[in-house]
């Protein structure tokens, strides 16, 4: 399947055409937008217009999404979002149609499937939380290999983590794996990573690609 990311429109219409023009060029099977139409630029509801006239996308709601509903009818947080973010809510509130008020409403908090989850913050906090490289909870293969909460994570999923990982040059990939998936760990031994440190819950693996 090829799917494209983008997220963090914030009312830019002019950039989204031409960014839409670029991914159209890739025929992807489907589009997946990572939230916040809303918030500083001001064609706001051009954008939903055009982004809701795709066919294959899936649309997850940001922070700036959530921010602009419950400032619908709550004119002291619709004023304070004014006065921080300028103002792009208000002329969103005074122009936005009925088509796109419904699209923003139903845009996701998120999507999981059976080949990838996806946040416009995290899976601890939909909307406002950042991830970084060092994150204790989510450092696994750079970003590339996962450890989903709760979840026991497929040797076949590994398999295609770990080829995109060379294939995006990356040069070391860690995981950190609960010791009763026991799949997952036969697939490290096999695939020759070193196990570098353990805890009660967890043993953690390292190879350099």
């Amino acid at each position: 399947m090829k799917l494209i990311i983008f997220s963090d429109i914030h009312g830019n219409i002019y950039s989204l055409k031409k960014a839409l023009q670029e991914m159209k060029k890739y025929n992807p099977d489907q589009y997946l937008f990572l939230g916040d139409m809303a918030g500083y630029y001001y064609n706001q509801n051009e954008c939903i217009e055009l982004l809701s006239s795709l066919n294959n996308l899936t649309s997850l709601r940001g922070n700036h999404d959530d921010n602009f509903l419950k400032a619908l009818d709550d004119d002291l947080l619709l004023k304070s979002l004014v006065k921080k973010y300028g103002k792009s809510y208000q002329l969103l509130k005074e122009n936005i149609t009925d088509k796109s008020l419904k699209y923003l409403q139903s845009m996701k908090d998120y999507e999981k499937n059976n080949i990838y989850e996806a946040y416009h913050g995290s899976p601890n906090n939909y909307y406002n939380e950042y991830i970084y490289p060092d994150n204790k909870d989510f450092k696994i293969g750079i970003g590339v290999l996962e450890e989903i909460k709760k979840r026991k994570v497929g040797t076949r999923l590994l398999e295609t983590a770990l080829t995109k990982a060379k294939q995006r040059g990356i040069t070391r990939v860690k995981a950190s794996i609960n010791k009763k998936n026991i799949a997952s760990h036969n697939f490290f031994k096999k695939n020759k990573f070193s196990r570098i440190s353990e805890s009660k819950e967890k043993i953690v693996y390292e190879k350099a690609l």
